[in-house]
């Protein structure tokens, strides 16, 4: 399973990280709230796996069915990776790690009537508790080009 784990951290889904949170994230969360940031990288996130759909990757159901369901799927993950950025001060190894344990134990996930509610509860919570609606509630890194 650690095999497995670190693969795909490194190998596949999770090397994505440095791009979406590592790179994208803190450029968003300078003008827009955290709340705003992640629906727009969970809505360019999904259609970055379009040619891993085509493929018959993720199965072959009806195409629109299955996009869908994977927005759906993915907002909740992209809220929980935004907290872990913003809480951790910019940690993309948590980012990474979530993304790769996401990726290997996708049945835990998803198909769980359970576990889609427990997803949509912590998104709320973390919405409310985290105040994502703020703009500038979000971490950014500093600007490292204007330190003497």
């Amino acid at each position: 399973m650690f095999v497995k784990l670190l693969t795909v951290a490194m190998l596949t889904g999770g090397n994505e990280e440095h791009g979406w949170r590592g790179v994208l994230l803190p450029l968003m969360q300078k003008s827009w709230s955290p709340l705003v940031a992640t629906l727009v990288i969970a809505l360019v996130w999904e259609p970055w796996h379009l040619p891993l759909v085509l493929d018959g990757v993720y199965g072959e159901e009806n195409f629109a069915l299955l996009l869908g369901v994977r927005l759906v799927a993915i907002l909740p993950i992209a809220f929980i990776m935004t907290m872990l950025y913003n809480i951790s001060r910019g940690s993309i190894f948590l980012c990474v790690l979530m993304h790769a344990c996401f990726n290997t134990q996708i049945k835990l996930f998803i198909g769980s009537e359970l576990m889609g509610l427990a997803m949509i509860l912590i998104v709320i919570v973390l919405l409310v508790i985290l105040k994502m609606w703020r703009r500038g509630s979000g971490y950014t890194p500093p600007d490292l080009t204007k330190i003497p």
